[in-house]
C-alpha cells in the first residue's frame, strides 16, 4: 500500500538537458576541441566525435519526440528521442546501468546466493595490444575466470563435495577512473559453488573465508598464466620477476576490506569477512611505472582486488558457466 501510495505521488518531469551544465559546456566547446584534435598527430576516434554530437541531441524536443496520451484521462505528453549512447551521457549508461543491474538481480542471479567482485586489471605494457585485440583480451578473460573457478573448486573439495558448478558476469570495462585507456575486468562470481542435493536436484553451498593467502595465490596464478599466453600471442616478451624493482612487481589489494597481517613489500592486502563492518577509508591502489625505453620492456604488474560479498543477492557483458 505504501509503494502504491508513493507511485501515485511521482510525476514525470523532462529533464531539460539543454539546462545543465554538462550540455553548455559541451555545447560551447566541442568544435573548438574537434578542430585542436584535427591538427594533433592523433585524430580523434570517430565514433568518439559521433557520441559526443548524439549527446548534444538527447533529450532535446527540437530533435525529434513522442507524443504520449493516456486512454483513460486523455493527458498528454511529449517525451523526447535518446540517443541510447554507450560512453558518455549519462542520462542514458545511467538507465542502462541500472536496468542492467535490475535484469542481474531479478532474473540472473540465484536468490540467496551471496556475490562476489573480482576485478582483474592488466600491465600498462600490453593494455594498447589487448584493447585493439577483442579475442586476445577474450583469452585473458578466460584464464582469469579459469583461475578464480578453480579456487571455488579447490574450496569445495576441501569441505567433501565434488562435481560443483558455479557462475559468473562479466563487464570489460575501457577505461580508469582518470579516462585513460585501461581495459579490465568486473567479474561478479557466485561466492560458492552447487552441488547435487539430497533429491538430485542443487543444492548452494558457500564458499569459506577468503584469506591474504588465497589471493595472493590467485594473484601469482593469473600473473603466470597471463603472462605465458601472452608470450605465445607474442604480446610481449616478459621475464616474471627477474630484475624488477620491488614497486613495480605485481600488487593486489582487496577493495573495501580491513587490513590483514602485513604481507611482503611488493604485496599490498587486506582481508575481513562479509559479516564484518567497511572500513571507511577508501582501498590502497599501486601501479607499475612505465617501463623504460631499453632492449628488454620490464614485466609487468598485476593487480585485482575482490570486495566482500554482495549480501543476499548480487547486482550489477558476458556471463558464463564453468563445467
Amino acid at each position: 500500500m505504501l509503494a502504491a501510495r508513493k507511485l501515485e505521488e511521482v510525476v514525470y518531469r523532462r529533464r531539460e538537458p539543454e539546462a545543465g551544465l554538462l550540455f553548455r559546456a559541451v555545447a560551447d566547446n566541442l568544435e573548438t576541441f574537434l578542430d585542436g584534435t584535427r591538427g594533433a598527430d592523433h585524430e580523434l576516434p570517430a565514433h568518439v566525435e559521433k557520441e559526443l554530437r548524439e549527446f548534444l541531441a538527447c533529450g532535446v524536443l527540437g530533435n525529434g519526440f513522442v507524443r504520449l496520451r493516456c486512454d483513460d484521462c486523455g493527458a498528454e505528453r511529449a517525451v523526447a528521442f535518446s540517443c541510447k549512447g554507450r560512453g558518455f551521457c549519462p542520462s542514458c549508461t545511467g538507465r542502462r546501468m541500472s536496468e542492467t543491474a535490475a535484469r542481474l538481480v531479478d532474473d540472473v542471479f540465484p536468490r540467496g546466493a551471496p556475490v562476489r567482485q573480482w576485478v582483474l586489471s592488466l600491465p600498462i605494457e600490453v593494455r594498447y595490444r589487448l584493447a585493439h585485440d577483442g579475442d586476445l583480451l577474450s583469452d585473458v578473460l578466460a584464464v582469469f575466470l579459469r583461475a578464480v573457478r578453480g579456487w571455488y573448486r579447490e574450496a569445495a573439495k576441501m569441505q567433501g563435495r565434488d562435481a560443483t558448478r558455479s557462475g559468473s558476469v562479466t563487464f570489460a570495462q575501457r577505461f580508469g577512473s582518470a579516462l585513460k585507456l585501461n581495459p579490465h575486468f568486473h567479474s561478479l562470481m557466485l561466492d560458492g559453488v552447487f552441488a547435487a542435493g539430497d533429491d538430485g536436484g542443487p543444492t548452494f553451498h558457500p564458499a569459506p573465508a577468503l584469506t591474504d593467502d588465497d589471493v595472493r595465490k590467485l594473484v601469482k596464478t593469473v600473473a603466470s598464466r597471463v603472462l605465458r599466453l601472452l608470450e605465445r600471442h607474442g604480446a610481449h616478451r616478459y621475464r616474471l620477476r627477474k630484475a624488477l624493482p620491488r614497486r613495480s612487481r605485481p600488487a593486489v589489494g582487496v577493495a573495501g576490506h580491513r587490513p590483514g597481517p602485513r604481507p611482503t613489500p611488493h604485496h599490498r592486502l587486506s582481508s575481513t569477512s562479509a559479516a564484518e563492518p567497511r572500513d571507511p577509508r577508501p582501498p590502497r591502489r599501486s601501479a607499475a611505472p612505465l617501463p623504460a625505453r631499453s632492449a628488454r620492456p620490464s614485466a609487468p604488474s598485476s593487480k585485482f582486488s575482490s570486495p566482500k560479498p554482495i549480501g543476499g543477492r548480487g547486482r550489477g557483458q558476458d556471463s558464463s558457466l564453468d563445467s
